[in-house]
């Protein structure tokens, strides 16, 4: 804010069923520092009934470098120490702008975002450090846990990567049939086709062994959820698998706790 009365407006936004964003509250303060954010967090976690044991996924802009680390990273820290901190991708790329341009660039980056596992975040992230060193360097400043699926706990049971979307919240709900909202169902039927390549075998006990392309065997226990809350194609194939005795549908393995679950 400029002019007579400069200040900063603080808000957070919330992920609702459809993995859309709504505002959850405002505020406007001195400046981004410390003692603004704390302020302003901790009247948020009264809103929301949020103790300092709460398990949720906070996610922010990326904003400068000064304003993260003197405010909003040690505050979320002093009250939250057990919520988990995410920067949007889209904004990690707008800073990588200023000294890597290029749709390589950005093409690198997300793919080392959208990589699920360990292995394959490193694979991604050599094929950034032979195509340049220095963007290397500068993405790997940035803790993976904050940005990349594959360094994600799981607990948030979202692997949102940006913090952009605009949604009809009402509308989208409104018209939403089924068990899951439209979205997850979209995901799930894409995880559905994609899970019929897949054989299945049990291992005993609760072990089950999956074979097919793209991998020639992974054995697994078997969850009631994965990340991002809703089954893998591994765990859809085994689910139909265990359905031919009399077991639970897809849909029963969804957590009812994510953001994009009809509760």
């Amino acid at each position: 804010m400029k002019g007579s009365f400069p200040g900063q407006i603080l808000s957070a936004v919330g992920v609702d069923l459809n993995n859309g964003i709504y505002p959850v509250s405002f505020a406007v303060a001195e400046t981004e520092y410390l003692n603004s954010w704390t302020w302003f967090l901790e009247n948020l976690g009264d809103y929301l009934d949020l103790g300092p044991n709460s398990c949720f996924t906070f996610m922010s802009d990326r904003q400068k470098l000064c304003s993260l680390v003197c405010g909003l990273l040690p505050a979320i820290e002093n009250l939250f120490p057990c919520a988990e901190h995410r920067f949007c991708v889209r904004h990690i790329h707008e800073n990588m702008k200023g000294s890597f341009r290029g749709k390589l660039y950005k093409d690198m980056l997300y793919k080392c975002a959208h990589a699920t596992t360990i292995p394959e975040f490193e694979t991604a992230m050599d094929e950034l450090k032979a195509f340049n060193q220095d963007a290397h360097l500068w993405l790997s400043n940035i803790h993976p846990k904050h940005w990349s699926k594959s360094h994600f706990s799981g607990r948030a049971v979202s692997d949102m990567l940006i913090n952009n979307m605009i949604v009809n919240v009402l509308e989208v709900i409104d018209k939403s049939e089924g068990l899951l909202t439209p979205t997850t169902t979209i995901e799930l039927q894409k995880i559905r086709t994609n899970a019929a390549h897949y054989t299945v075998q049990w291992n005993g006990a609760d072990l089950y062994q999956i074979s097919g392309r793209p991998v020639s065997w992974v054995v697994f226990k078997l969850f009631y959820i994965c990340n991002p809350g809703i089954p893998c194609e591994h765990v859809v194939a085994t689910i139909w698998y265990k359905a031919v005795n009399g077991g639970k549908s897809t849909f029963d393995y969804c957590s009812q706790h994510m953001p994009n679950a009809v509760n």
